[in-house]
Formats: structure tokens, C-alpha cells, sequence
């Protein structure tokens, strides 16, 4: 299950979230200030490289 990042609109604050099924963002308010005005935020990949097979 992909981990999200979220930006409330309302305080500024970046927070990640679990999500388990992609309609799950509008039942989503911040976790700082309980605004549901969110944006999703473009999140690095995390991924390690290795020898090949």
C-alpha cells in the first residue's frame, strides 16, 4: 500500500499518510489544524541499488 504525502492548505503542514483505496483523500483532514483543504506533494522515490543478478 502506497504512502502519500499531503500539504494542508490552511497551516502549511507536510504530513504522510497509508492509504488503502484511492477515494480515502476526502475522508483525510490534517492531522495539526483538521482543515481538509489538501494537496498532494510530489514525493521522492526511495529505492536502493545493488549488484545486478
Amino acid at each position: 500500500m502506497p504512502i502519500y504525502e499531503f500539504r494542508c492548505m490552511e497551516c502549511g503542514d507536510v504530513f504522510e499518510k497509508l492509504l488503502m483505496r484511492s477515494g480515502e483523500k476526502t475522508e483525510m483532514a490534517c492531522p495539526r489544524c483538521g482543515s481538509r483543504s489538501l494537496e498532494r506533494v510530489v514525493s521522492r522515490t526511495n529505492y536502493a541499488m545493488g549488484p545486478g543478478p
